[in-house]
């Protein structure tokens, strides 16, 4: 999910090039949540964000044609290097230098955020800290269960409880 930068981080740290990014979203010219995000996870980890989204979405209570195209490819530096035109059956595509990326990693400077992280400073932190209760797709057996209607909002309401409780909430 693009919206939270640990899960690219994480694969960052583990060698990741290339982001993929499957997504069902609105396409719009103005600049959107996931499309700062998208923008940011690429710059701030140094990879390139693949960013395919849904060619229409149906069955559900949305106009059919609200989620239509606007794929992109971010670079490594944040710069959105090619956006699909909105509409079911339109692409993008752009090559991706991965040894441009590599050269850039190896520079030292400022704008290197990758080499300069210091994530010991969080590892207590988010070790210690909960926001969503884990596993809670697992049954008695800690088998997988499809999640029952109305999961995901009580385990928002769950967290919000929690964060209200710890005081990080007002």
């Amino acid at each position: 999910e693009i919206l939270f930068p640990e899960i690219s981080r994480a694969l960052a740290l583990r060698g990741a090039e290339v982001l993929c990014h499957s997504s069902s979203e609105v396409a719009s010219p103005a600049l959107t949540p996931k499309n700062a995000a998208k923008r940011a996870r690429a710059y701030e980890n140094h990879v390139y964000v693949v960013s395919a989204n849904t060619a229409g979405i149906g069955g559900i209570d949305l106009p059919n044609a609200s989620v239509d195209g606007a794929s992109q490819i971010v670079d490594y530096e944040g710069q959105v290097r090619i956006e699909a035109a909105v509409g079911e059956s339109m692409a993008a595509n752009a090559d991706l230098n991965l040894a441009a990326l590599r050269e850039f990693r190896h520079r030292p400077g400022m704008f290197n955020l990758f080499t300069r992280q210091r994530l010991a400073l969080f590892g207590d932190l988010y070790g210690s800290e909960e926001v969503c209760p884990p596993n809670s797709l697992l049954d008695e057996d800690g088998q997988v269960r499809a999640p029952p209607p109305g999961h995901s909002l009580s385990v928002q309401n769950e967290a919000i409880a929690n964060l209200l409780e710890r005081g990080v909430l007002r």
